[in-house]
């Protein structure tokens, strides 16, 4: 399983993104996805083709450390352009 993090950015961060409702131009959406060596490519793969679609996200994948990450059948690597650090 795969977690991912979904954090509004807009001028008033304190404000919680309202589910349901659209963005408002000036919003924007960091969204972090958690991958790990040993994975199935789907459950990363997924999320990001769906949430790469909203207006204003930002997708990335984060890891314990940057840097490639295998999935389960070791044929496909994931690179994680973060590390959980960066998750904030």
């Amino acid at each position: 399983m795969t977690f991912a993090w979904v954090r509004p950015v807009a001028r008033n961060e304190r404000r919680p993104l309202a589910w349901g409702r659209p963005l408002r131009h000036h919003q924007r959406m960091d969204i972090k996805i958690l991958i790990f060596d040993g994975l199935t490519a789907l459950d990363a793969i997924g999320p990001y083709e769906v949430l790469s679609r909203l207006p204003g996200a930002d997708v990335r994948f984060v890891a314990a450390a940057p840097g490639l990450q295998r999935t389960d059948n070791r044929f496909l690597a994931l690179n994680a352009d973060h590390g959980l650090d960066a998750v904030g």
